[in-house]
């Protein structure tokens, strides 16, 4: 059910609050849909578009007893879809307060156009903390089961927006996992970081590793190297691993002249003969997937 005309029904006749399990909807600002998490018997919610940077130092009386810490851990939430939004870690935190346990969350995130390396004048606020998201989602340490992260990061290099790498591995219930390559230094910014893979979940089932548009030709530099590390810790780190992908879109469409240049520049995405033969003995689904 999308929000619209929700919020008069459910106030001319309330009992129909027990009847909502799913929620999805458009909104500009948390507090508009908080009263959301309060419905008796839901489930799932997702929101789009969000555009608040509300920080912990509002002083606005409505917004502040709207994001009250009362309301936390009260939802019987258990998937929350953050669609298409730019949100300050305040606002974030909120949100993922709510709920009493977490069970899917997915999180696609957009980067304020404004703040680019060309036009930030303070040091630390030169984009997101990547060190909060595990902080934020720490209520739900013992209850997500499915984590998606991805992003879209315009044209300016994801650098200025990270300050250190994600690390999951204190999220023992994970079981999959989709995250946009950027989230992953190892694979994202050619930095030497062998260790990478301690940073994931130890239970991790299916781990789906997405690059879009021309990231997505960075795999044959750097994707079978992340691939045959994490394969090689299987038995030791990752019992429970059947599933590696790596997905994206293919190239843009070219010009009918520039067809000729482009079919010379292709790449191979066949696995490697070192990468299958590892994959197999291990038992592991390994997939490269091009849309």
């Amino acid at each position: 059910m999308r929000l619209g005309s929700l919020p008069p029904v459910l106030e001319a006749q309330a009992f129909l609050k027990h009847f909502v399990r799913a929620v999805a909807t458009p909104c500009e600002r948390a507090e508009e849909i908080i009263e959301l998490f309060s419905l008796p018997n839901i489930n799932a919610i997702i929101l789009e578009d969000i555009w608040d940077q509300t920080d912990e130092d509002v002083e606005d009386e409505a917004i502040v007893g709207k994001l009250d810490i009362k309301h936390r851990h009260t939802s019987s939430v258990e998937s929350l879809h953050l669609l298409g939004c730019c949100i300050s870690n305040f606002v974030l935190e909120v949100l993922l307060s709510l709920p009493k346990q977490l069970k899917s969350f997915k999180f696609d995130m957009v980067f304020l156009p404004e703040k680019t390396p060309k036009n930030i004048d303070d040091e630390d606020d030169n984009g997101y903390d990547l060190d909060f998201l595990p902080i934020a989602l720490d209520d739900h340490v013992d209850s997500l089961e499915s984590l998606v992260l991805t992003a879209k990061t315009r044209t300016f290099t994801i650098e200025h927006y990270f300050t250190g790498p994600l690390d999951l591995s204190d999220f023992k219930k994970i079981k999959t996992l989709l995250i946009g390559y950027i989230f992953l230094p190892e694979i994202a910014w050619s930095v030497v970081d062998k260790d990478f893979y301690l940073r994931l979940p130890l239970n991790i089932e299916e781990l789906r590793v997405y690059y879009g548009g021309d990231e997505y030709y960075d795999f044959v530099d750097r994707e079978r190297n992340w691939m045959i590390s994490i394969l090689e810790k299987k038995e030791e780190r990752f019992p429970n691993l059947r599933l590696v992908m790596a997905s994206g879109t293919d190239r843009p469409e070219t010009t009918e002249s520039e067809s000729d240049d482009a079919d010379a520049d292709d790449r191979s995405f066949e696995l490697s003969k070192e990468l299958a033969i590892l994959a197999q003995e291990l038992g592991v689904e390994v997939e490269i997937e091009i849309r």
